[in-house]
């Protein structure tokens, strides 16, 4: 038992160095979950310093994804002035168009995810914040459908391909079509 709680002492160490001894404490226990709750499981995790929880699935990078952003953070990058427009593009779950809104709070931040089951909690995830639009589609270079190319891999590693009839009967390998939107490089097109 004593050599358990040393082992999670350890293991929340740059937790409690962020974030205080209590709150560093308290994250390491919700994201311990991710090793303890069944795959898929949706765990609600405060994280110190946002006004709304957010979930994240069990079993899946999601865990990883918010220790990159929100821990070790890896968006903390300067910018000369705050944006005003910002492309979330492969959003998975939203977490980092949260830390956007998190840090630039007049942004108009649009979340852009392919993946439905990714979509549906990055819909969860974004819901409170104003700035946040979700859009269930793919970024791409001209208006028009993709497929995913590998519907077999991890959510997070999903990739987008053209979409034909053609090719999509030929290979058998995507699941579904998606819209993709272009966005002018002078202008506003979502």
């Amino acid at each position: 038992m004593l050599a358990k709680g040393l082992g999670f002492w350890r293991s929340t160490a740059s937790l409690r160095l962020r974030f205080g001894a209590v709150r560093g404490l308290w994250l390491g226990a919700a994201l311990r979950q991710q090793w303890t709750a069944p795959a898929g499981t949706l765990v609600e995790v405060r994280i110190p310093g946002l006004p709304h929880p957010v979930v994240c699935r069990a079993g899946t990078s999601d865990f990883s994804v918010l220790r990159q952003i929100f821990v070790d953070d890896e968006l903390g990058f300067e910018l000369s002035q705050p944006p005003a427009n910002i492309i979330d593009a492969g959003a998975n779950i939203g977490l980092a168009s949260i830390r956007f809104a998190e840090r630039w709070p007049d942004a108009n931040i649009h979340a852009i995810e392919l993946d439905p089951a990714n979509f549906e909690v990055l819909q969860r995830n974004v819901a409170p914040y104003r700035g946040i639009t979700p859009h269930l589609a793919a970024l791409w270079g001209n208006d028009g459908q993709v497929a995913v190319d590998n519907p077999g891999e991890a959510a997070w590693a999903l990739r987008a391909r053209a979409w034909s009839l053609l090719a999509s009967r030929r290979s058998g390998r995507s699941r579904s079509k998606h819209s993709a939107t272009r966005l002018a490089s002078s202008g506003s097109t979502y």
